[in-house]
């Protein structure tokens, strides 16, 4: 039996890195996951009488990446969403956690959420490569929906300024990494963001067309 190419060996153990051991569309996780994320931001922040809708904007996020799925977004698809808000949503707990337990208090959610949405944005719009004017309303309503109601509706509204906050300083760092990269990163006049995307799209998909298109 033929040994595997390089290329395909490479693909293969960036699926397993990249990919969580469960199959499927991970929908169910995400929304479990979402809840906790929100059930930890109300419990740091303080139950209200509409804390609730804290909750429904992350299921609503969730939402969005259904109905992002249904477009053509480059190498994004629902399951590969899911995996980016989720590791979102981790982040958060986290934050709340060493909120909640540690001296550093507020320092602490700030930290992870801003981590959280830097990475979420940047790891999108890499596998939305061509697409990302497309897809960057549906990220960034997600973004959105968790955030704002939490400013409205904790009885501590400065988890709330702090989550809107960071999720706008780490989206902002990472939306000025992707221009530096496009901007001034340029390999034989093509920028290296696109380069990014297309081995993205080899990667994961096994799609070598983004790469010939850059290379004629």
């Amino acid at each position: 039996m033929p040994s595997k190419s390089a290329t395909s060996r490479i693909s293969s153990l960036y699926r397993f890195l990249w990919g969580f051991p469960i199959r499927g569309r991970l929908l169910g996780l995400t929304v479990i996951i979402s809840l906790l994320a929100s059930a930890s931001v109300i419990h740091v922040g303080g139950f209200g009488k509409y804390s609730l809708l804290v909750a429904l904007g992350f299921l609503f996020s969730v939402f969005v990446n259904w109905i992002a799925d249904h477009f053509d977004l480059g190498l994004l698809n629902l399951r590969r969403m899911n995996q980016i808000t989720t590791v979102n949503f981790i982040l958060l707990i986290i934050g709340c956690l060493l909120s909640f337990y540690t001296p550093i208090g507020l320092i602490a959610f700030t930290m992870f959420a801003a981590v959280g949405s830097f990475l979420r944005t940047i790891i999108y719009l890499s596998l939305a490569g061509r697409r990302v004017l497309k897809a960057s309303p549906f990220l960034f309503s997600g973004m959105i929906s968790e955030s704002v109601p939490s400013a409205f509706f904790l009885n501590n509204k400065m988890y709330g300024v702090a989550m809107i906050g960071s999720y706008i300083v780490g989206s902002g760092l990472a939306l000025m990494l992707i221009l530096i990269l496009v901007k001034f990163f340029l390999i034989k006049r093509v920028s290296i963001w696109n380069y990014v995307s297309s081995v993205f799209a080899v990667l994961l998909d096994g799609k070598r067309s983004w790469l010939e298109e850059l290379a004629d």
